[in-house]
């Protein structure tokens, strides 16, 4: 079934910043894992693997959490109609120290 609307992890912008553990992990630079998941018809992520690692477990662990925990929006398919929604991807950054 075609998707018309992609889910989307609700209010994204703010969402990693204030929900992420290691907000100021190193000062040497920013990481980034690519998360894999499924996004379910009660607005949660399952199936959430980390795709592309950061180099660094704890961080890749916190990266699956975050998509876990997180809520989306539902995707719509072309008859108007709440679907789940598979083969999303996200990049989770961890920011630098400031």
């Amino acid at each position: 079934q075609m998707v018309f609307t992609t889910p989307t992890l609700k209010d994204w912008k703010n969402y990693f910043l204030k929900n992420n553990k290691y907000k100021d992990w190193d000062k040497n630079g920013a990481k980034q894992a690519l998360v894999g998941y499924v996004v379910e018809l009660n607005g949660k992520a399952s199936n959430v693997t980390v795709r592309k690692s950061s180099g660094n477990v704890d961080l890749d662990k916190e990266a699956i959490r975050l998509i876990e925990e997180g809520e989306y929006t539902v995707g719509i398919d072309i008859n108007g109609k709440e679907m789940r929604t598979g083969n999303m991807l996200i990049m989770v950054y961890f920011p630098p120290q400031q």
